[in-house]
């Protein structure tokens, strides 16, 4: 089976970028919950971590790009823009 008849299947809509959205979004609540309800001194040892500080910096940025593309991609197979 190629790519495309696989992208048919599903009427071009893959649920995968669906279930990684959604764990992004989980991510961006679990890295700000620290700061909400411990102060920012807790927040700024998870943000002084390399390994926590590192991944935190790119949740927000891959949630809103991820979001992004899956915008478009339901603009594009919209029929009409109303």
């Amino acid at each position: 089976m190629t790519l495309a008849e696989k992208f048919d299947l599903t009427a071009g809509r893959p649920a995968g970028f669906d279930y990684m959205r959604l764990v992004l979004a989980v991510a961006v609540l679990v890295f700000h919950t620290g700061d909400l309800t411990y102060g920012p001194k807790v927040g700024d040892q998870v943000w002084a971590n390399p390994i926590s500080g590192s991944i935190g910096m790119w949740i927000v940025p891959a949630f809103f790009a991820l979001s992004g593309f899956l915008v478009a991609g339901s603009l594009e197979r919209c029929k009409t823009i109303a």
